[in-house]
């Protein structure tokens, strides 16, 4: 049949040729758990690509996306094909060395005031002498330089206290 078929297998799945060493297997567990597993490469180069192609034949005309959800229908993860982005719904955990790169207008941080957009919001970015720079918006507000100094504009203050201008 073409379609409304089941494919029923006692135990795993595997995918690739017949007597082969280099297949993938997809391995349903009893406990709910569902893992896909990729033992084709003797090192550490293997991989398991999502959306590498839009047709069987290596077509790439198509844009495709990518959407992790919770079990209960809410997105969590959302990569988008066309526009080359991705979207997390929710905590981000990050543990380790994260590093981030400066888009074509200098900012590599955007923090919004809410996750509707549309709101106030602060950028962090690095320039071109390695300084950091803090925006609000697009209006740079401070800026610590490569050498440790830190300055701000002198149209700019600092006020500490109740109103007290530094």
């Amino acid at each position: 049949p073409t379609a409304n078929f089941k494919l029923d297998v006692e135990g795993d799945l595997m995918l690739g040729e017949t007597g082969g060493t280099d297949n993938s297997i997809i391995d349903q567990k009893q406990n709910g758990h569902l893992y896909l597993i990729n033992s084709g490469s003797t090192g550490n180069t293997g991989r398991i690509g999502i959306n590498k192609w839009n047709t069987i034949a290596g077509g790439t005309t198509l844009y495709r996306d990518f959407i992790v959800y919770d079990g209960k229908a809410n997105a969590i993860l959302t990569v988008d094909g066309s526009a080359g982005s991705t979207a997390l719904s929710g905590a981000l955990t990050v543990s380790g060395l994260t590093n981030l790169a400066t888009n074509g207008s200098g900012y590599a941080l955007k923090i919004s005031e809410n996750s509707g957009g549309g709101g106030e919001y602060f950028q962090l970015g690095v320039n071109s002498y390695g300084g950091l720079e803090f925006y609000n918006e697009t209006t740079k507000v401070a800026e610590f330089y490569d050498t440790g100094d830190f300055k701000i504009p002198d149209s700019l203050k600092i006020l500490m206290g109740t109103g007290d201008d530094l």
